[in-house]
C-alpha cells in the first residue's frame, strides 16, 4: 500500500491508474522522470486544489459538494492533457539536445578537416622543396657529366699522343744506325759540339737575334696549350730528318736537318728575314724525346712530370731547299 501524493490517503495505487479518494492520476510522476521540479509544482497545485475542495465541501450542501467532486474528477483529462504536452516538450528538448550534439560533432568534424588541410599544405610545401632540391641535384649531375666527358676527351687525347710518340721512338730505335740508348753520351757532352760548331758561329754568332724575335717570344708564351694562330698561320710543320735522328742517338749533334712533316714536332716561323724553330706545344716532350730536344734547345729545369714550359729563345735554322732546313743556332726552353 502506498499513500497518494495529493490527498495522503492509503490505497492500492499500484493496481489502479488513479486515487479512489481524490481521483489523482498516479502515473503522472512516472511520465516525467527528467523534470522533478515540474512534477513537484504539479503535485503542489493538486494538493492545494484538493484542500480547497474539502473547505468547499464543508460549507455547501451535499448536492453542491457532489458537483464540486464531479469537477474534481473532471480534472483528470486536463492533467492527462498536461502530461501529454509535457511529454511533447520533453521530446522537443531531447531533439534539441540531439541537434546540439550533432552541431558539436559537426564542429569537431570541421576542426578535423582544417587539421587535415593544414597537413596537406605542409606535405605540398615539403614536396615542392624536394622537387627544387632534386632539380639542383640533376643540374649538378649534368654539369659533372659534362666535366667528366671533357676530362675523358683530354685523357684520350693524351693517350693517343703518347701512342704516337711511342711509335716514333720505336721507329727511331729500329733505324739501322740507331744504338742502344744506354750508350748515348751525357747531355752536356752532346750539346758542346753544337755550341762550338763553326757553322753556328760563322753564320749568326751566339746570342744574335733577328727582327721580331722578342714579339715572337711574347706571342708564343701567351698560351700553354697550343701555338697561337697568329704564329701558326704561314708556319711550316717539320720534324728532325731520320738520318739526323740516327746521328743524335750516336752522339753526333752537328748538321741537324729538318724535313716537312704533317704531324711535325716543330714549327718554322719566318720573321724579319730569319727562320725560327719553336716546339709544337701539342707534342709533349717525354723523357724518351728529351735527348732530341737537348740537341736543339738548352733545357732549364726539365722534369718528366713538368706542367708547362716557356720559350726563352727560339732556335734558328737556315733554308737548304724548299723542304729542308738546317739548325744554325740552339735555342733555350725553361720548364715549369
Amino acid at each position: 500500500m502506498k499513500k497518494c501524493p495529493v490527498c495522503n490517503s492509503s490505497s492500492n495505487i499500484e493496481q489502479i491508474p488513479y486515487c479512489r479518494k481524490c481521483c489523482w492520476p498516479t502515473g503522472i510522476v512516472e511520465a516525467m522522470p527528467k523534470h522533478p521540479e515540474l512534477c513537484q509544482a504539479i503535485l503542489d497545485w493538486a494538493s492545494q486544489a484538493y484542500k480547497e475542495n474539502l473547505q468547499l465541501k464543508s460549507s455547501t450542501s451535499a448536492s453542491a459538494m457532489n458537483v464540486e467532486l464531479q469537477e474534481t474528477v473532471n480534472l483528470n483529462p486536463l492533467l492527462a492533457n498536461l502530461s501529454d504536452r509535457i511529454k511533447i516538450l520533453e521530446d522537443g528538448y531531447s531533439q534539441r539536445s540531439a541537434e546540439t550534439n550533432s552541431m558539436v560533432d559537426i564542429a569537431k568534424i570541421v576542426e578535423d578537416i582544417q587539421v587535415i588541410k593544414k597537413k596537406n599544405r605542409d606535405i605540398f610545401t615539403f614536396l615542392e622543396q624536394q622537387n627544387l632540391q632534386n632539380q639542383k641535384l640533376d643540374d649538378h649531375k649534368q654539369h659533372s657529366e659534362k666535366v667528366l666527358a671533357e676530362y675523358q676527351r683530354l685523357l684520350q687525347s693524351l693517350i693517343n699522343e703518347q701512342k704516337r710518340q711511342s711509335e716514333e721512338i720505336r721507329l727511331i730505335k729500329s733505324s739501322p744506325s740507331a744504338r742502344n740508348v744506354n750508350q748515348l753520351l751525357a747531355p752536356t757532352e752532346m750539346s758542346s759540339p753544337l755550341m762550338s760548331s763553326p757553322l753556328i758561329s760563322n753564320n749568326l754568332g751566339i746570342g744574335s737575334s733577328g727582327l721580331g724575335e722578342s714579339g715572337l717570344i711574347r706571342e708564343y708564351n701567351v698560351s700553354s696549350q697550343e701555338v697561337p694562330k697568329s704564329l701558326r698561320d704561314g708556319s711550316k710543320n717539320v720534324s728532325i730528318a731520320d738520318e739526323a735522328i740516327a746521328r743524335i742517338w750516336d752522339g753526333n749533334v752537328s748538321n741537324i736537318t729538318f724535313k716537312l712533316s704533317r704531324n711535325g714536332n716543330f714549327l718554322i716561323i719566318s720573321r724579319g728575314g730569319y727562320c725560327y724553330l719553336v716546339p709544337n706545344k701539342q707534342r709533349r716532350i717525354i723523357s724518351q724525346m728529351y735527348t732530341l730536344a737537348q740537341a736543339l734547345y738548352k733545357c732549364d729545369g726539365y722534369s718528366e712530370n713538368y706542367k708547362d714550359f716557356r720559350l726563352v729563345k727560339p732556335a734558328l735554322v737556315t733554308e737548304e731547299s724548299s723542304d729542308c732546313w738546317k739548325l744554325s743556332q740552339q735555342g733555350t726552353l725553361e720548364f715549369i
